[in-house]
Formats: structure tokens, C-alpha cells, sequence
């Protein structure tokens, strides 16, 4: 995860059902599902200051970080970061995240 001076508060829109999602490493294949469920109904993103393509992305079960291929059309798990004891991800997400309404700059990607 980004370092408290690295955090970017600008947030994208990731959503799309025509990719493939698939994981690099198969101790994460598990996450591969509610990725794939979050990214067909949408799901807020925060871009790699460092890393064009690549993104953390808030899921019930943890913070996953993902790249996407567009020229492949593929979606793939890089890392996933469980949070033992947490109470909701999302909760986390939803403090980190701005709305939609927010002032804060948003865009939106298709995938």
C-alpha cells in the first residue's frame, strides 16, 4: 500500500464485465470472484502514483492491487493485502474514498 506521503486522493471508476480477471499468484485465486463481481458493478480505484495501469482496490475482504491490460483485455490480481481482525473493509474504503458528489477530483473509466 502506499506510504502516507505517497497517498493520492484522486479516485477512478473502474467497471467492466468484458474482461478477463485472473491472478498472478494462485494463493489469491480465491479473490479472483469478488474482483471480478466488483469490477462488473463498479468500484472505486486508487491509481499508482508510481505505476500507470496499476491500482488498489478496496474489496470486503481486503485491499487487492491490480493492473490492467488493455490491450489483452485482462485484469490481473497482483497482491492482496488481508486485513486480520478488520471489521469491514469498505468501511475503510468508504473513508478513504471520496463520493461521487465530492469536491475531490473523480473520473471514470470503462474498462
Amino acid at each position: 500500500m502506499p506510504t502516507a506521503n505517497a497517498v493520492r486522493y484522486d479516485t477512478i471508476w473502474l467497471r467492466g464485465s468484458d474482461y478477463l480477471v485472473t491472478s498472478l499468484n494462485a494463493r489469491f485465486a480465491a479473490h479472483v470472484p469478488e474482483l471480478k463481481l466488483a469490477l462488473d458493478a463498479g468500484v472505486p480505484a486508487y491509481p499508482d502514483a508510481s505505476r500507470s495501469d496499476f491500482y488498489d482496490v478496496a474489496l470486503p475482504t481486503g485491499w487487492v492491487y491490480i493492473h490492467i491490460r488493455e490491450d489483452k483485455r485482462t485484469v490481473y490480481l497482483v497482491a492482496l493485502l488481508s486485513e486480520p481482525g478488520h471489521q469491514s473493509v469498505n468501511s475503510t474504503a468508504q473513508r478513504r474514498c471520496p463520493s461521487k458528489d465530492s469536491n475531490l477530483t473523480t473520473s471514470f473509466l470503462r474498462l
